[in-house]
């Protein structure tokens, strides 16, 4: 992987700056209670500066959203999990395992309840998440089908991925899964991305 330059360290340094800014602004006080000003404020910038990065505080918020649980969108972050070499099915899926165990451990769990029930309460933030996504899901896809995976077995492994990962915040958000039971639960949905779903029980 090309390691980036000292400007583009810069840009990336002052991107999750302000977007790490708007996300705890907004936990703080609420999104509509956050504007522009206060997060440039917080971080010392110019409120020009916020708009070479980001169109509008949502697109921020998400971003800072996306950085906290250690899963940047390419226009924030460069992607760093490593996939394994020579690439593998079982291979992508101890990745994610890592990826996703890292982000829901200790404490990472709660915050992660946290924040997803304030991008559930907002229905402006939801194109950024989505969008967000699509480019991670881009990013990784031509990864998988650089390393030799067919363009829909990548494209059908990814979204199986995407969704545990989901499912797991969902669940968080709701209520219907404890923190300490996170465990448990992305085992089980890891477990049906390795063998499937078939002679198991509904």
């Amino acid at each position: 992987m090309t390691e980036p330059s000292l400007r583009e360290r810069k840009k990336l340094a002052t991107r999750r700056k302000l977007a790490l800014a708007s996300l705890d602004l907004t936990l703080e006080r609420g999104l509509a209670e956050t504007t522009v000003e206060e997060i440039t404020e917080r971080v010392g910038f110019s409120r020009r500066t916020f708009a070479n990065h980001f169109t509008c505080k949502q697109e921020a918020v998400v971003a800072g959203f996306f950085l906290r649980l250690g899963l940047p969108g390419s226009r924030f972050e460069p992607f760093e999990v490593e996939l394994g070499d020579p690439l593998t099915v079982d291979g992508v899926v101890d990745a994610a395992e890592a990826a996703y165990r890292a982000v829901f451990s200790g404490e990472g769990a709660a915050r992660v309840a946290e924040m997803g029930r304030v991008v559930d309460a907002e229905p402006t933030l939801a194109p950024f998440v989505h969008q967000t996504l699509f480019e991670v899901r881009r990013e990784y896809r031509a990864r998988l089908v650089a390393g030799g995976l067919p363009p829909a077995r990548a494209a059908l492994l990814l979204g199986a991925l995407l969704c545990v990962g989901g499912v797991v915040v969902e669940e968080l958000i709701a209520g219907h899964t404890a923190p300490d039971d996170v465990a448990a639960l992305l085992a089980e949905g890891l477990d049906h991305v390795r063998h499937g779903f078939a002679d198991r029980a509904p």
